[in-house]
């Protein structure tokens, strides 16, 4: 026997962080382009923001849209670019920026709210740190406290 049936089909990898001495860690590629896929999540929120280092490069994002019955494992799922949100209709993000937004040409991230999607953020000599489509009040799981 050996490696059959679905389990022996999964991609599998495995992700090294290295802490800078200011403590940030994040996806970072050099002249030849890179790139970093996201899980699925449900689209939300006004805006795609992203904290990166894009002064010496670029960085561009692609959104799929995520097709395929839930009970089914995730690599069964069909992953469908969407029309306007596609990476040349992506104005590039340069600099070293916090907390900018990523913008499509005609399009607006509010137009995906309440699609099943995936992220590809394509990196040429520029570093990802994070990405967020809401509010720092309104992300799921964190609630505020003291007002």
């Amino acid at each position: 026997m050996g490696n059959e049936g679905p389990a022996a089909r999964r991609v599998q990898w495995f992700t090294l962080a290295k802490l800078r001495l200011d403590g940030f860690a994040g996806y970072q590629a050099g002249e030849t382009e890179g790139f970093v896929e996201t899980q699925e999540f449900v689209a939300d929120g006004a805006a795609l923001k992203v904290n990166a280092d894009c002064s010496r490069g670029q960085l561009r994002v692609e959104v799929f849209e995520v097709e395929g019955d839930r009970v089914l494992p995730a690599h069964m799922f069909k992953n469908t670019p969407i029309g306007g949100f596609t990476k040349s209709d992506c104005q590039p993000v340069r600099g070293d920026v916090f907390q900018q937004p990523v913008e499509w040409s005609g399009k607006a991230w509010s137009d995906l709210k309440g699609k099943r999607v995936r992220l590809c953020f394509h990196l040429q000599n520029a570093t990802l740190f994070s990405f967020w489509t809401k509010l720092d009040d309104q992300i799921v799981g964190i609630q505020r406290v003291f007002p």
